[in-house]
């Protein structure tokens, strides 16, 4: 391990400052935002991945790294799937109760909760975003790093290291389907799949308490308090770009389908939601739901009640 950090260290040095080589001449340039972004993305092994996370975390927040992107960042390509471990071939199998099933499933999801906040940081730096818009997504992106040590370290001390268990893509595909619109992907990761979590928070208390389990009951409360913010910062930056759409040349980040659902809608966010909440997810929207924590998030049950009624749009994925 002491190995792999020096290796990981000599590494992300070197990514603060880049030689940019052209046919006519060579630029020693210092990274962006956008280009510590697409590192975090393009790194598969899950513990550098975290590693770098907060490396450039602490780089960004020190202003270190003080530019979010520049001319030579944005002609770098966003991957289409981020780099992730290599498929396990030797997936244990384990009783549908195991505790570990579930702490295996929150330390997956927070895994790819980390590459899905530098992909929105890295896909939209060529908007005029404010600047607290990239300061807020990046600290989020420490936090779900945080979050994911924390689970996986759990999972170490068990006989269920993270990756011996399978997993599901579905959040993955989530964010796939929404690359090409800020809006939509702030919609469907923060206001549905995050606030989702924050549903879930209960059944899993309940779970490790039953067992006594104290240090993912720890965990899990740190967390929690946390996810409401993610929850609370897709609710402020998507009324943002609601309200903002036409003024600041945002119109141009989702296409002119969406400026003229924005336009029929009155710029109004709560049915903007509604609206593109059912175009990327069919059926109804399950409860039970945490009323209380969507509500300290600024997700009032007037935005996502009426999703709880059947309509049916071909083609869309079910949210679970």
């Amino acid at each position: 391990m002491f190995t792999k950090y020096l290796r990981f260290m000599s590494g992300t040095m070197a990514q603060l400052h880049c030689l940019h080589i052209t046919k006519r001449f060579s630029v020693f340039r210092s990274s962006t935002l956008k280009d510590v972004a697409l590192h975090v993305l393009e790194t598969g092994d899950v513990e550098m991945k975290a590693a770098l996370t907060d490396f450039y975390v602490e780089c960004y927040e020190s202003n270190k790294i003080d530019r979010i992107s520049d001319d030579y960042s944005e002609g770098r390509a966003v991957l289409d799937v981020p780099n992730r471990p290599e498929k396990n071939e030797n997936i244990k199998p384990i009783g549908r109760t195991g505790i570990e099933t579930t702490i295996h499933g929150i330390a997956h999801a927070e895994s790819v909760a980390i590459d899905l906040f530098w992909d929105v940081i890295a896909r939209f730096t060529h908007y005029n975003l404010p600047r607290s818009f990239y300061d807020e997504m990046v600290h989020i992106a420490g936090q779900e790093s945080q979050h994911f040590m924390a689970w996986f370290n759990r999972l170490e001390a068990s006989n269920y290291p993270f990756g011996s268990l399978a997993v599901h893509d579905g959040l993955w595909k989530a964010a796939s389907e929404t690359s090409t619109s800020l809006l939509a992907r702030l919609a469907i990761v923060n206001m549905l799949h995050e606030a989702r979590g924050l549903d879930t928070f209960a059944l899993s208390m309940g779970k490790f308490k039953k067992i006594k389990d104290e240090v993912s009951i720890a965990v899990l409360n740190t967390n929690y308090l946390e996810e409401v913010t993610h929850v609370a910062a897709g609710v402020k930056w998507f009324s943002f770009l609601c309200q903002e759409y036409d003024r600041k040349g945002y119109g141009s980040i989702g296409g002119q389908e969406e400026a003229k659902m924005l336009e029929s809608l009155q710029h109004d966010p709560k049915l903007a939601f509604q609206s593109i909440a059912r175009k990327h997810f069919r059926g109804p929207l399950r409860g039970p739901f945490n009323v209380e924590a969507r509500a300290a998030a600024g997700l009032l049950e007037d935005w996502y009640m009426p999703l709880t009624e059947a309509i049916v749009v071909p083609d869309a994925p079910q949210l679970q």
